[in-house]
């Protein structure tokens, strides 16, 4: 596993109005290749954006006789269609 190694005084975050929600994206010119291949950069020290999604399920069962039943249900995922866009490893950071 390679890890950059982190430019003091630097921030690791910067504003950008073209980002994804949140309006901030990670400064490349916060880090610098290591030549070994292991920099100082601690293990997740860079978060990506959250992901929300909310799901609904309505089901209903009726019974038929004493013994058999008919369950009906409908499943909505994601139902108020919210974006969740990619972490710090996808194409849109480098």
């Amino acid at each position: 596993m390679q890890r950059p190694n982190v430019v003091p005084g630097v921030p690791f975050y910067v504003a950008d109005p073209n980002a994804p929600p949140g309006g901030w994206t990670i400064n490349k010119a916060a880090f610098s290749i290591s030549a070994s291949g292991l920099g100082d950069l601690g293990r997740n020290a860079l978060r990506g954006f959250g992901a929300t999604q909310i799901d609904f399920t309505v089901r209903r069962t009726f019974a038929l006789s004493e013994r058999v039943r008919l369950q009906s249900s409908a499943h909505l995922f994601n139902i108020f269609n919210h974006p969740n866009v990619r972490g710090p490893r996808s194409e849109h950071w480098r």
